[in-house]
């Protein structure tokens, strides 16, 4: 009866540390898709005071230039999860993987094969489970700036019609932004556009949005404007050269591609046409060996 009774409470132990270690996940992935996320769902999760305990841990001066590099993945992934610090993922992180281990050592220890190897099996897991968060991260960014680099010239193609019609650069942003809510760029642009509307000039926005995006085309033409900014030139003729520069870069990219499918496709097809000479010729072959022809 006790047996039975431990063996309740150590599931049930177990399923509490998952179920504590997925809502967080959950709700930044869910949060990653959103727009103008201002609240952070750590500090509003049920793991809020272990993240805070944490986060100060993890504010000493040794982990300074970790906590940069991750607050800098968090701002070019576009804040998910809201506006959590370097410290506080970096917290998370180290919950997941204590969650990882305990639930390893539960099990193995239910089990009765905790052992030596099985506690180095839980620190595995555990070390994998601190990792998780910061590949995810990585992901999150990969494709946020994939993402913009696809969108971009959308929106730049749509400036230059709506401005060079009369509208001014923050009409087009809102335009944009209203017609395409979900966008990875017409996050960055709805931040530029609020920027605009507390005074900041158009030099000093795209300058902001520079810095917020991790796409050297993209980069390259906001530099291009804000340039053309400083020296006078009318924003649409600005703009309308970098477009025609954003469309050729996008034809030798997908020239570029082409060429590289073509080198990748030719593994792929000589082992299909290996398989298939094999698929024809090896029963004629066999039959010819069967009836003694070789």
């Amino acid at each position: 009866m006790m047996l039975l009774l431990l063996s309740c409470v150590v599931l049930l132990s177990v399923l509490l540390i998952v179920l504590g270690l997925l809502a967080p996940v959950r709700a930044l992935d869910e949060s990653a898709r959103r727009i103008d996320r201002d609240d952070n769902v750590l500090l509003a999760s049920a793991l809020a005071p272990a993240v805070r305990v944490l986060a100060m841990w993890n504010e000493r001066e040794g982990l300074a230039g970790y906590r940069d590099a991750i607050e800098r993945k968090l701002l070019l992934a576009g804040r998910p999860g809201g506006k959590i610090r370097g410290s506080e993922f970096l917290a998370a992180a180290e919950l997941a993987g204590v969650g990882g281990f305990l639930v390893i050592f539960l099990l193995l220890t239910l089990a009765g094969a905790l052992g030596l190897p099985g506690f180095v099996f839980a620190l595995l897991i555990g070390g994998l489970c601190i990792w998780l968060p910061h590949l995810w991260l990585d992901g999150v960014v990969a494709t946020r700036r994939t993402e913009i680099r696809r969108q971009f010239p959308f929106f730049l193609d749509l400036a230059v019609m709506t401005i060079g019609a009369g509208s001014t650069f923050t009409e087009t942003v809102d335009t944009y932004t209203r017609d395409n809510p979900h966008q990875a760029i017409s996050q960055e642009l709805r931040v530029t556009l609020g920027e605009l509307q507390m005074g900041k000039t158009l030099q000093e926005g795209l300058t902001s949005m520079i810095e917020r995006i991790d796409v050297e085309d993209v980069r390259q033409t906001l530099n291009s404007i804000v340039q053309g900014q400083r020296l006078g030139t009318p924003l649409v003729e600005t703009l309308r050269d970098q477009a025609d520069v954003m469309r050729f870069k996008r034809s030798q990219f997908a020239e570029r591609t082409a060429e590289e499918l073509k080198v990748r496709i030719q593994g792929p097809a000589m082992m299909m046409m290996i398989s298939v000479f094999l698929l024809i010729l090896g029963p004629a072959f066999i039959e010819m060996l069967r009836g003694g022809l070789f």
